[in-house]
Formats: structure tokens, sequence, C-alpha cells
């Protein structure tokens, strides 16, 4: 993996915020760098589309799973599940899309 100058300050922001947003291009290395910060965490994709249905449908149940935390992919698929995030105080999510205006 590429070094990053950002790792440091990821961690830190995990450690402040419910949860933290990776923006960046296609192929930038978002995914890479998330697994890579939070190796414990579980890795979803909301390209998989039984994942995608509970997270629209139950955004609440989607995220209950996760109370530890996780690391969200492509979560502009699901815009409800951060209206959720707000009211479950313990989780911590990473979630990365690549555009801010995805998560708007």
């Amino acid at each position: 993996m590429i070094a990053r100058d950002i790792t440091d300050t990821l961690r830190e922001y995990a450690l402040s915020f419910r949860s933290v947003l990776i923006v960046g291009p296609r192929q930038s290395g978002k995914t890479t760098l998330a697994k890579h910060v939070f190796p414990s965490k579980p890795y979803v994709s909301l390209e998989n589309l039984d994942e995608q249905e509970l997270a629209l449908n139950d955004p609440k149940t989607f995220l209950a799973r996760f109370s530890n935390g996780a690391i969200l992919d492509e979560v502009q698929r699901a815009p409800n599940v951060g209206d959720f995030r707000k009211n479950l105080k313990k989780i911590r999510v990473v979630r990365k899309t690549q555009s801010q205006t995805d998560c708007l």
C-alpha cells in the first residue's frame, strides 16, 4: 500500500467523531486506506444488493449489526443510513464515497 499522509489524522478523527467520511475519485485507494487504518472493522459494500436493501428499508437494523463500528462502502446508495446513525450513540462508522455531493 502507498503510504498516506492522512493515516494518522484519520485515526484521530475516528477517536473524536462517530463517523468519518473518506472522499476521493474512483480507484484512488479509499477502500484500501480504510481497511488498512481500521483492520478490525467489518467491511460492508452497499453494492451488495442484500446489504443495500436492508440499509434502505431498515437502516436502524442495518447499523445495529455494527456495534463496534464498520467500514461502509458506497454509502450514497442508501442516503437514509446517515439519518439513523445519529441516533445510535456507540457506533463508529467509516463511510466512503466518490463524491461529497453523493452524501448530501
